[in-house]
């Protein structure tokens, strides 16, 4: 005789087999199973691939020492002045103080290559003689390499010569002041200021690096000018960086349109003439303290 089982639910009257039973719990942990995995949401998993923060890149503002002779924002000086940086020399192949001028308003380089004469005429050659800034040129305006002034023009008789006496390759950066600031410096710079910043270890030795340079080849159509450059720089402990920059140039007379290569004053042509230039910058930068600094440079031109 089979053994039976009732179940009483309010208003419900339930009568079940043993195997029946049996059939109804696989039925309910089923149901339960499903309903749990249903219930699971995407938005309530894990993600795969967690998110990755991204780091911002902060530009610097450009720095300027010329204005106040101490390191300053270019924004927040009152005077006119202004800036060519290594980007600029490298993209516009400035190559000498009249490239330098070209592109600046109220600011040139007048050239005077004077023809060699027996007399009468000038016998020296000034060639790029100087910035004229705001109509005042010569010595009343003052040069600098690395705040350290440069020898001036003179001239001697029928000689004169000019203010070129410095190479691009050993510059990374010139400022330059138009406004009273230049009052700063002294009185031999009354009609303005222009400082040229030349390179040091630490431009070649960024993100960790013990040792860098760079090389540079040029060439200009005006004088059949080629010019070549080399830097090393390494760091030789934790507080002494070296640096070694050197650089030539050869080049002819430069080109005009003229045709008469008559050897008298009908010549149109330029005079047969062969230029070089050599130039070394040696430095030495020790920081015993992160709130000192000193360097020691040596520049031939």
């Amino acid at each position: 005789m089979a053994t039976g089982y009732t179940f009483h639910f309010p208003g419900i009257f339930l009568p079940f087999r043993p195997s029946q039973l049996c059939w109804l719990v696989h039925i309910a942990c089923a149901s339960a199973l499903t309903v749990n995995a249903q219930s699971i949401t995407p938005q309530q998993s894990l993600p795969a691939n967690p998110p990755t923060q991204v780091a911002t890149v902060t530009t610097l503002k450009e720095i300027v020492v010329s204005g106040s002779r101490i390191e300053q924002s270019a924004d927040e000086l009152p005077q006119a002045i202004d800036v060519i940086n290594a980007k600029d020399i490298e993209e516009g192949q400035l190559r000498d103080i009249r490239d330098i001028g070209k592109s600046l308003p109220n600011v040139s380089v007048r050239r005077s290559p004077a023809r060699f004469t027996l007399a009468g005429n000038p016998t020296g050659r000034e060639g790029n003689a100087g910035f004229n800034i705001r109509g005042l040129e010569g010595n009343r305006v003052l040069l600098l390499v690395d705040g350290i002034r440069i020898p001036r023009s003179y001239s001697f008789g029928a000689s004169s010569f000019g203010r070129d006496s410095l190479s691009i390759d050993l510059v990374k950066r010139v400022e330059i002041i138009k406004g009273p600031a230049s009052a700063l410096y002294g009185s031999d710079g009354i009609a303005g200021l222009v400082n040229f910043i030349t390179y040091e270890p630490s431009d070649f030795l960024q993100d960790g690096k013990t040792l860098g340079g760079k090389a540079a080849i040029s060439y200009s159509g005006d004088d059949k000018g080629l010019g070549l450059s080399a830097t090393l720089a390494g760091r030789a402990g934790e507080s002494v960086d070296w640096q070694i920059t050197g650089a030539a140039t050869r080049s002819q007379e430069l080109a005009n349109l003229g045709t008469n290569q008559a050897l008298n004053g009908d010549r149109t042509l330029p005079n047969p003439q062969r230029d070089k230039g050599t130039a070394l910058l040696a430095k030495v930068v020790v920081r015993p303290t992160s709130a000192q600094k000193h360097t020691l440079a040596f520049e031939h031109v």
